[in-house]
């Protein structure tokens, strides 16, 4: 249920055990709360931009070249987008990692790919660089972790 019903003078109603000073600490800790979520939501606005531009085939270039383009396609200048980004403790270089590798992840799990062409289109300059990168994220190999945890992809699997 997402509904609160009350009488109509019950919200002006004078409370007798009213503090102002712990209202005004209240108020306070909300806001900080409401810019937390605020700033976190532009983390997962940049992580799902990137994500989307593996899916699609879009992801061209280095990282700097892909920052250059995000801030644009976001309306952000590349400063402010650094700025927002460390706000929240983060970088763009960790959300390129991280959409990259969650992204070969889904590859391993829905497709029969060969894990040296996923490297390539993930732009790894060879299938050992993807490897461990893949493993100091997900404490696997690619083909650990397609044998251990993607039983789709297991059918018909070429390496």
């Amino acid at each position: 249920m997402s509904e609160i019903w009350l009488a109509r003078g019950a919200l002006d109603t004078e409370l007798f055990l009213r503090d102002p000073e712990l209202l005004k600490l209240h108020c306070q800790h909300a806001n900080r709360r409401l810019a937390d979520v605020a700033r976190h939501d532009k983390m997962d606005e940049v992580f799902h931009y990137l994500l989307a531009q593996f899916e699609s085939g879009d992801m061209v270039g280095d990282e700097t070249h892909t920052f250059a383009q995000a801030a644009y396609d976001l309306g952000l200048s590349e400063r402010r987008l650094r700025f927002e980004l460390g706000e929240i403790d983060t970088n763009f270089r960790d959300l390129f990692r991280r959409a990259r590798l969650s992204y070969a992840k889904r590859l391993l799990e829905d497709t029969v790919d060969r894990i040296d062409d996923i490297a390539a289109r993930l732009g790894f300059s060879e299938t050992s660089t993807f490897s461990r990168a893949f493993r100091r994220y997900f404490g696997l190999t690619p083909t650990a972790y397609r044998a251990d945890k993607a039983p789709r992809a297991r059918a018909g699997r070429r390496y």
